[in-house]
């Protein structure tokens, strides 16, 4: 990782109150390299940069010879001799430098998402590791050619139903059913807490797969890293799309996970969650509810338990939705 200009001169300040050490002659006769071509100038900060691989890659801690040269620790792993510094071939090894370690502690900077909502600030060493799993990371428009920028969630929720036109429902978290039109296409579904403030964003994909009827999936837009925190690969909501034809007595269900992703690749194209015949034109609707299972507790009242033997009744077959993924391709 880079050292930035304003760190640069925090360090400067530590090196300046070492440079009547570093500067005695002493020093000066035995900072001569084997080629004798002189004695290199006195360290400052610009020698964190000229480690072997130029820039600090890794976190503290960070070494020091007897005389005063630092390097990184990603740099010192990579020497091949630590008995002798790699600027004056001093003996005597590396020690760790903890004033160096300590100001690197100290500094921090504001999180990449800063300009999406995240107010954090973490330690400079550790800036990647916070937006890695930043929950205000951006999601990106799934549709080819789109210009619109990375954005928050909610901005993407006004891109879609805006420039695509893509329906939009809104779901209340206690009451996360809601039916809508059995149709080819794409709509937004909004889960809002009961109190109208935090809000999911979910989109609804149906694909036409010919003779076989209708495929889709429901998918949770937020960023991918956010998904999975502290939910390991598992996920966090469970959906049920339960699917009545009226007049044929055709009746399923199907209860799946929803799949997290922040659409920075398109739509995944790896398989649909579940299969519905061809309906009549603009006859058939479909019920879908939405399960948050991350407290791990079955019998919530967001997760409604079925007895099993209609659990295993409803379920649509992992093989018919393969067969109908397969269609597609």
């Amino acid at each position: 990782m880079a050292l930035s200009m304003s760190i640069k001169y925090k360090l400067v300040e530590y090196y300046e109150l070492g440079s009547k050490r570093v500067e005695s002659e002493a020093w000066r006769r035995r900072a001569l390299d084997p080629a004798g071509r002189g004695a290199p100038s006195p360290p400052s900060i610009w020698t964190l940069s000229t480690a072997p691989s130029a820039t600090i890659h890794s976190n503290p801690p960070v070494f020091q010879c007897g005389v005063g040269h630092v390097i990184c620790s990603s740099c010192h792993g990579k020497l091949l001799d630590t008995s002798r510094c790699h600027m004056c071939s001093r003996d005597g090894g590396y020690r760790r430098c903890v004033a160096v370690d300590h100001i690197l502690y100290a500094i921090t900077v504001p999180c990449p998402n800063a300009a999406h909502g995240c107010a954090a600030r973490t330690p400079y060493h550790d800036s990647h590791g916070h937006a890695a799993g930043c929950p205000h990371a951006p999601c990106f428009c799934p549709e080819p050619g789109c210009g619109f920028p990375a954005g928050a969630t909610a901005a993407l929720l006004a891109h879609f139903t805006g420039t695509h036109g893509w329906p939009a429902t809104v779901m209340w978290r206690r009451r996360a059913a809601v039916g809508v039109p059995l149709q080819e296409g794409k709509r937004v579904l909004s889960l809002l807490d009961d109190d109208g403030r935090g809000s999911h964003l979910f989109l609804l994909n149906v694909a036409q797969a010919g003779e076989a009827g209708l495929v889709g999936t429901v998918l949770a837009v937020e960023a991918a890293a956010a998904a999975a925190h502290g939910h390991g690969d598992a996920p966090r909501f469970e959906c049920k799309v339960s699917f009545d034809r009226r007049g044929t007595g055709w009746r399923q269900s199907s209860t799946f996970g929803v799949r997290s992703t922040n659409l920075s690749g398109g739509l995944p194209a790896d398989g649909f969650a579940f299969v519905a015949p061809n309906p009549p034109p603009a006859a058939a609707s479909v019920t879908i509810t939405l399960f948050d299972i991350s407290s791990g507790e079955p019998g919530s009242a967001l997760r409604p338990v079925l007895p099993r033997s209609r659990r295993s009744r409803t379920r649509l077959s992992a093989t018919t939705t393969a067969a109908a993924a397969v269609l597609l391709r």
